[in-house]
């Protein structure tokens, strides 16, 4: 990462404010227990980060040599914008933020009080830090462990007593007859 005042160009400032901007309305989610809103709110910034490092294009900014300081700030800030995005994520994701903060060499400089702090210091070598979700292995798994995911009877349910009344052998005793008077008969 560089040194803040060698970053900064017009959609970087306006990058973080916005991302800075969500601050509150992500901690108050948090507090009331609303979860989805705050997912919701950092996936929308998660948006915006992808559009930035996608009108960038740093893969083509690194085959151009002369475009070396322009990459450097790019890929600076958007690793800045991760951490962000990591630190907000760190409420419900601790394990994938404490990996992040082993990545960007930033150890206990992740907590909210540092979403303003940029740091300018050399990272550590990439190394995976999630698998993306293929949506055909949630569908095999699923499709493995139908028998378990069906729901179960409740214990005292019409179902269960049916199920047992059927289940039951026949039994060779008389039963003997009972009435049972109407209501309005008791009641007078």
């Amino acid at each position: 990462l560089i040194a803040a005042e060698e970053r900064r160009q017009p959609e970087e400032e306006e990058l973080e404010i916005i991302l800075l901007g969500s601050e509150e309305l992500i901690a108050r989610a948090y507090a009331e227990r609303d979860f989805s809103k705050a997912i919701r709110e950092i996936m929308r910034l998660t948006d915006l980060v992808n559009q930035f490092f996608d009108q960038n294009k740093p893969w083509e900014l690194a085959k151009k040599p002369e475009q070396e300081k322009r990459l450097h700030q790019v890929c600076s800030e958007s690793l800045n914008a991760f951490r962000i995005l990591s630190i907000y994520l760190k409420p419900v994701l601790p394990q994938l933020a404490a990996r992040v903060e082993q990545f960007l060499n930033l150890k206990g400089r992740m907590g909210w009080q540092d979403l303003k702090a940029y740091p300018a210091n050399a990272i550590n070598a990439y190394e995976h830090l999630m698998t993306r979700i293929d949506p055909k292995q949630v569908e095999a798994m699923i499709e493995a462990n139908k028998a378990t995911l069906a729901p179960a009877a409740a214990a005292h349910s019409q179902a269960r007593h049916a199920e047992k009344q059927q289940n039951q052998p026949a039994s060779t005793e008389a039963v003997p007859s009972t009435s049972i008077a109407p209501i309005a008969e008791t009641i007078s």
